[in-house]
């Protein structure tokens, strides 16, 4: 167990050195080029990937031979890549959930704005839940820390509302049982306000928010046990009144269920959560169209032990899409759905030996797809990119 050391590190600005990355693709037959972003050590775990206002791809992770959390961004759409070091105060970067704000920030008077990019992330040295936010595209972050109230922070995902409040979804620990927490700033990150979701058991791993059109907040998650006696559940919580109140439900009980869950909403706020069937090893969609009150369950892919590592988007013309691994075979794998979920078509984007680890899917301006994962040789990791080309 880790010793809670009090140190705050609030508002501190760190400049970043850039590293510039030529990465050479290789291509698939299926028409998805893959390439290397960075290898420089262990790095790459706890990715998450989001593109800018100027279709700039972001992506956040963990530098584990450091300790460090890592920032790379690409100007020219996945060619090549800068990266840089956010945040390399003790054990920092696990659990990274990285989001871009819109905002009238210096960038708009100079052109087009790229947006605020901010990102949850965990201290594990301090069991503390942090934060960094850059206005400037990257150049320089502010770090705070968000929940520093016991051992705190793992499974952190991050998402905005329709009012601009930062709102993460996390878990705490307490005695080696964990609980689902919240975290919520009105004032552009300077200050938190927390909150335990469910405490009902061991619970809140895996877990992913979302806000829908109606800015009702969501979050999927992983139930370990309840002390209702209900074990290894598909747990949604849902609040419609900006975070005040949290309705706990159950999305899906059958087998060992809803471990990496990914939640969105389609076009018509259908939502949609991509997770694990642990006991069958399949790829499962749950979808509601009633505001979560009632399920259905489809199963995506049951071909070997698949469905790790869910990532879960749908697309402007509301095609679904599923980024996951295939445990079987360590590979990378992508699923899409042209029908609103009702039949999938899905192929291997990348079989180069212990891949498709940490997936984060995400869509450009343009509608490529494009994905970061993690690939780990058994002594040392990098951070992988996949693009779809059209």
């Amino acid at each position: 167990m880790i010793n809670k050391l009090h140190f705050y590190i609030s508002g501190a600005i760190f400049l970043v050195l850039s590293l510039f990355i030529i990465n050479p693709q290789k291509t698939y037959a299926n028409s998805w080029a893959v390439s290397t972003i960075d290898n420089n050590g262990d790095v790459g775990m706890n990715c998450s990937l989001a593109v800018d206002l100027r279709n700039n791809y972001l992506i956040s992770y963990s530098d584990d031979g450091n300790k460090d959390l890592n920032f790379a961004i690409s100007r020219n759409r996945g060619d090549t890549w800068e990266i840089s070091k956010i945040d390399s105060n003790g054990w920092v970067g696990v659990f990274s959930s990285i989001v871009v704000e819109k905002s009238r920030s210096f960038q708009e008077r100079k052109g087009k704005p790229m947006g605020n990019y901010l990102i949850s992330y965990s201290d594990y040295l301090n069991s503390d839940l942090k934060f960094a936010k850059s206005v400037d595209g990257g150049q320089t972050w502010s770090t705070n820390v968000v929940d520093s109230a016991g051992i705190v922070g793992g499974y952190s995902s991050m998402t905005i509302d329709a009012y601009s409040n930062y709102l993460i979804s996390y878990i705490s620990y307490n005695s080696g049982v964990a609980a689902l927490k919240f975290a919520m700033s009105e004032d552009g990150g300077k200050s938190w306000e927390t909150t335990v979701l469910d405490d009902a058991g061991d619970v809140g791993y895996y877990n992913s928010i979302m806000v829908d059109k109606h800015n009702q907040y969501l979050i999927s998650y992983y139930s370990s046990y309840e002390k209702t006696g209900a074990a290894r559940n598909l747990k949604l919580a849902q609040s419609n009144d900006k975070g005040k109140n949290w309705k706990i439900s159950t999305i899906d009980s059958e087998g060992n269920i809803g471990q990496y869950s990914s939640i969105t909403a389609d076009k018509k706020n259908n939502y949609l959560v991509s997770y694990y069937d642990s006991l069958n090893g399949d790829l499962k969609l749950a979808k509601s169209s009633d505001k979560g009150k009632n399920w259905q369950i489809a199963t995506v892919d049951s071909k070997g032990d698949v469905g790790v590592h869910t990532s879960i988007l749908v697309d402007p013309y509301n095609n679904y899409l599923i980024s996951y691994q295939d445990d079987d075979n360590v590979d990378l794998k992508f699923a899409k759905s042209t029908d609103s979920g009702k039949t999938w078509k899905t192929e291997v984007i990348d079989d180069d030996e212990a891949n498709g680890y940490y997936t984060s899917l995400a869509s450009d301006i343009v509608n490529n797809y494009i994905i970061s994962y993690y690939r780990f040789d058994g002594d040392f990791g990098s951070l992988k990119f996949a693009k779809y080309l059209k």
